[in-house]
């Protein structure tokens, strides 16, 4: 299999040869600019054509625009904050752009053991856990409604569902927030791990879940 070209076959050509033909491109430009009052009065050479840059200016919005379409995003919501807040511009553009983004929740209390037993979990526990994921999703939805403005689709996606002794109903509570993403955003049922039984009646039922919070959503 051939390996990938990192610059386009224009770009192959001799500097020279792409020179030549830019000027080619630059004859129907006037050869004087209009700069007013300025110290420049004339310019001897016919400056860069406008519809070849306005063309790989278009090119390239398209080029992202076509990727941000496609391709989704994936964040755990305390992944963002507040450790990134130095690279701040850099990664707000591409959520800024976004069609679909994936948040991910992680219900396991921070340091249990996946194989560990849990019966043992109390209610501080799980009251402690599930407020502070509360927290979180809520500033994540905070984020995406104030940067997001393409956002389409997001999907909710959960690892080790109904970990804690009280089951689904007691993550659910940290679900809240999901209620405030703005309108004319999509939520719609990720991956779920569950590590207790009955798979497919709590799928189920979580699905049913945010299917009401959406049509709650949709009338706001």
């Amino acid at each position: 299999m051939p390996a990938a070209k990192s610059t386009s076959p224009l770009l192959e050509l001799p500097v020279e040869l792409r020179y030549d033909m830019y000027d080619l491109l630059c004859i129907t430009e006037p050869k004087s600019y209009p700069f007013g009052f300025s110290p420049i009065t004339f310019i001897d050479r016919r400056p860069p054509s406008v519809a070849l840059q306005l063309t790989c200016k278009l090119i390239h919005h398209e080029l992202e625009d076509l990727f941000y379409r496609q391709a989704t995003l994936r964040m755990h919501i305390q992944s963002w904050q507040p450790h990134y807040k130095r690279d701040r511009d850099t990664w707000l553009k591409p959520i800024r752009l976004a069609r679909k983004i994936e948040v991910v929740l992680n219900w396991r209390p921070c340091g249990l053991d996946p194989a560990e037993n849990r019966s043992d979990l109390n209610d501080d526990l799980d009251g402690t856990t599930v407020a502070a994921e509360r927290q979180s999703l809520a500033s994540t939805v905070k984020l995406l409604n104030a940067e997001a403005t393409k956002l389409e689709v997001l999907t909710i996606t959960v690892r080790d569902l109904c970990s804690f002794e009280k089951g689904c109903a007691v993550g659910w509570i940290s679900l809240d927030p999901l209620e405030n993403v703005s309108p004319h955003v999509r939520v719609v049922l990720g991956e779920a791990d569950f590590d207790s039984g009955g798979f497919e009646d709590l799928y189920g039922g979580w699905k049913e879940y945010l299917g009401r919070m959406n049509a709650r959503r949709m009338k706001t």
